[in-house]
């Protein structure tokens, strides 16, 4: 408890690390089932409570031969802030529940767990296949997909100010945002697909061949929504929103607009396509 440049090193299957306050420190953890658990500590000051998060440390948790999420590494954080947390290793989980500021969260590792709850301005990573990030009312924070990763999920849900994107060399990710405000969701790489409902001042996006990038119940005051995908054989659709356009760039590509008050279709390529179906009372019109 509030240790300071500390350094902590757990070797074996079911160690546990149980740290409040702590500053400048370092915790290492190694072997299946090892939890690190970094949490705030009460300070009572002349009858009143100070909550005291952990600060500017770096937490790292390794099993590289776990075969379950039942036997894997876990880092849990509920009160951090300028601090590094890496969990590596196949199932590796993340629990992040905290208001916490200025934190960067990576796990590492084929179908690694990260979830983030609450928390503001921080960073997240996910690498290997098929890891997954969850996100629930976060504010101005960033997520990526590490380069290379094939088959992540990403699912963001009662968020603002939030980033989704990924890097060259993905495949088959999924990003799914919902009731959310000014979010970016960008997806990256061969077949990925995001999908976008019932947010406002959002955009989705999307860059690959055959990827997919989808919008509905979609509001951006007077200024259109745009949903766009690059890449040969890509799909942009609006559906079900005020102003939007839907624009595709590449060969084969399409674009389409359905039951939209105003909206835009737009296509560039060779063989692209778009089409447009208005509400009823609305506006739509195609461009090639």
């Amino acid at each position: 408890k509030l240790s300071n440049n500390a350094f902590v090193n757990v070797t074996g299957k079911g160690s546990t690390v149980l740290s409040k306050g702590a500053s400048g420190s370092t915790i290492i953890g190694v072997g299946n089932n090892v939890v690190v658990t970094m949490d705030i500590f009460n300070v009572v000051l002349d009858g009143n409570v100070t909550e005291l998060l952990s600060f500017s440390n770096n937490v790292s948790v390794y099993c590289p031969h776990s075969t379950s999420y039942e036997e894997s590494c876990k880092i849990a954080v509920n009160g951090s802030s300028y601090s590094h947390y890496h969990c590596v290793g196949p199932y590796c989980v993340v629990n992040y529940t905290s208001s916490s500021t200025y934190d960067t969260v990576n796990c590492t590792g084929d179908f690694c767990s990260l979830s983030d709850k609450d928390s503001k301005l921080n960073v997240f990573q996910c690498s290997g296949l098929n890891c997954s990030m969850h996100v629930d009312n976060a504010d101005t924070n960033s997520y990526f997909v590490a380069k290379g990763t094939v088959g992540a999920v990403i699912i963001v849900g009662n968020s603002k100010d939030v980033g989704v994107s990924g890097y060259g060399g993905n495949a088959n990710t999924t990003v799914n945002i919902t009731n959310s405000l000014y979010t970016d969701g960008h997806c990256v790489g061969s077949n990925c697909q995001v999908y976008m409902t019932n947010s406002n001042y959002s955009k989705p996006r999307c860059n690959g061949q055959g990827c997919l990038a989808y919008g509905q119940n979609l509001f951006s005051g007077p200024v259109a929504v745009k949903v766009k995908c690059e890449g040969d054989g890509c799909l942009a659709t609006c559906e079900n929103s005020y102003n939007c356009t839907a624009s595709c760039k590449g060969a084969g590509c399409s674009s389409h607009c359905q039951n939209n008050t105003v909206c835009s279709s737009l296509c560039e390529g060779e063989g692209c396509n778009a089409t447009c179906m208005q509400a009823v009372g609305g506006n739509c019109s195609t461009e090639r």
